[in-house]
């Protein structure tokens, strides 16, 4: 078992630079080497990046989406954003606005014309990477994400899969939500939690990654 998950390939996917970054919302001490007791700890820091400077990254195919578009985690407005401005033909970003007497979000004529002409599929819906996020109280602005970048790693590698590892005497830290192991013990824990997802259909926002350095 163990020799064939060493020949299969994994790839990860992630919407932005593979360079390790610096992250704001790090708490050094925040519940350090043990799993979350309350729903209040398992809410605030169950995404919570678990070391200073590294990058997240999900398993490809398995990407959450949610993750890389929520303005809590990832989007426009977030300290590293996965997704960025589109902007017509002149370089202005594409706003609509919500007339609270009609209850309807409006672009201006003009990029109403630039949306329908340049952006929407033959369908009329936005293509699959393009998104709008709130902008204001009274605003919507377009954006899209940022071209994915695929690579290859097989060193020690943060994740979500606690519960699926073969023995809990392969984590080598634990923080949050996070546990840190080496890199066979994560593809054992992973065949287990993809087989888990398949047969429930569960969300696959525990699937993502936290890796301090590609290389």
């Amino acid at each position: 078992m163990k020799k064939d998950l060493i020949k299969n390939k994994i790839i990860f996917v992630r919407y932005g630079d593979l360079s390790p970054i610096t992250h704001e919302k790090y708490i050094k001490n925040s519940f350090p080497n043990r799993r979350l007791e309350t729903m209040e700890e398992s809410s605030y820091s169950f995404h919570t990046p678990p070391a200073k400077r590294g990058i997240y990254a999900f398993v490809y195919p398995y990407v959450e989406k949610y993750l890389l578009s929520a303005s809590k985690y990832s989007g426009i407005k977030s300290t590293h954003p996965k997704v960025e401005y589109v902007k017509d033909e002149k370089g202005n970003k594409i706003l609509k606005y919500y007339p609270r007497k009609d209850g309807v979000w409006f672009p201006s004529p003009e990029q109403e014309t630039f949306i329908q002409e340049k952006i929407l599929t033959k369908q009329g819906e936005l293509p699959k990477d393009y998104l709008w996020e709130f902008y204001g109280e009274e605003h919507m602005i377009l954006c899209k994400r940022k071209k994915p970048k695929y690579f290859e790693y097989s060193g020690e590698i943060w994740h979500h899969l606690r519960d699926h590892l073969h023995s809990p005497r392969c984590i080598l830290e634990e923080k949050g939500g996070w546990v840190k192991t080496d890199f066979l013990s994560y593809k054992i824990a992973l065949k287990s939690a993809l087989g888990q997802i398949k047969k429930e259909r569960l969300s696959r926002d525990h699937l993502e990654v936290f890796i301090e350095r590609v290389k």
